[in-house]
């Protein structure tokens, strides 16, 4: 989001940085959003819908799902991983860099 929020900033005033904005944020509701786009998120935070069906309105739009999404990584999807086998394996590993097991150097 910060990358978007530099951008926009950066597009300026009129009708030509409208644009470019609606742009930028049709790029995000595609990769992020849409149902079967490339990196969704999956929410069913009513606030999706809104974005994916309506207009676009600040710089801001994205930052109430984009806490959302923190929310649920910090209280759900960390912890659950963090319990699997695959977070203990990474737990145990000394270093974030050191190749997995099994990995090929």
């Amino acid at each position: 989001m910060h990358a978007f929020h530099g951008r926009w900033e950066g597009y300026g005033a009129g009708e030509k940085a409208d644009a470019l904005r609606e742009n930028d944020a049709e790029g995000v509701i595609s990769e992020y959003l849409n149902e079967g786009s490339t990196h969704q998120v999956c929410m069913g935070d009513p606030r999706v819908k809104q974005l994916v069906e309506g207009s676009y309105t600040g710089v801001d739009m994205f930052d109430g799902l984009q806490a959302v999404v923190f929310a649920a990584l910090q209280l759900d999807a960390f912890p659950r991983f963090s319990e699997s086998a695959e977070g203990a394996e990474l737990a145990r590993r000394p270093a974030l860099t050191e190749p997995s097991r099994g990995a090929e150097a």
